[in-house]
């Protein structure tokens, strides 16, 4: 009897052994594995931030140069959008592979980077059409369209991107948080509870296209 118990006792120590070893090995693996994600999450969001400080770096230069040279309102457009055509600001090549690697990170962030890339997008279709008016004022000495498409995608591509300057601002924000902060859930629920002015803003945003 002594013996039969002691056999039994010792299979089960065997295979508790067993079992704990098997969590402890699934436990490292999932561990490295989140490490891996999360080293491979903090370079995407890098190249993702360069490409929005440069974005928002350019918007406060012109936004300035605006103010310095006393622009008025009603010309702002056309001299905005000459000033990006001039000098306009390129994402990344790797910015397409970095959104898509952050996307499953914050319903937020996705939002706003989505937005973000459409609005260049269509800053960027305006821009190739002005400048082929441009070019044409230079060596021709007229434009080869009507005067007011050239003013209607002056416009379009002033309003473009200053919205993806809007997204941009919240996307760093929230690249700053669940991506590169230690603690990403509990600004989630912060946010959620006690949001910001900023993270307010930013929340309106996406409700309703305006900050």
């Amino acid at each position: 009897m002594w013996d039969s118990l002691i056999d039994q006792i010792h299979r089960w120590q065997n295979l508790a052994g067993a079992v704990v070893g098997g969590l402890f090995s699934l436990g490292v693996a999932l561990l490295v594995a989140y490490l891996a994600r999360r080293r491979e999450d903090r370079a995407a969001g890098m190249l993702l931030v360069g490409t929005l400080v440069q974005m928002l770096a350019r918007n406060t230069q012109l936004e300035k140069l605006a103010k310095e040279k006393a622009i008025p309102d009603a010309d702002f457009h056309k001299w905005f959008s000459e000033k990006l055509v001039q000098s306009r600001p390129k994402m990344s090549t790797e910015f397409e592979a970095s959104l898509i690697r952050l996307l499953p990170a914050d319903i937020h962030l996705a939002a706003h980077l989505e937005l973000f890339k459409i609005l260049i997008a269509e800053m960027d279709e305006c821009l190739d059409r002005l400048a082929e008016d441009y070019k044409n004022l230079h060596e021709k000495g007229r434009p080869q369209r009507p005067v007011a498409n050239t003013q209607t995608d002056a416009k379009l591509s002033t309003r473009a991107f200053q919205g993806a300057i809007l997204h941009a601002s919240c996307a760093e924000r929230l690249i700053a948080r669940v991506v590169h902060g230690h603690f990403p859930s509990w600004y989630r629920l912060r946010a959620w509870l006690w949001p910001t002015e900023e993270e307010r803003k930013c929340q309106q945003l996406l409700k309703t296209g305006n900050a």
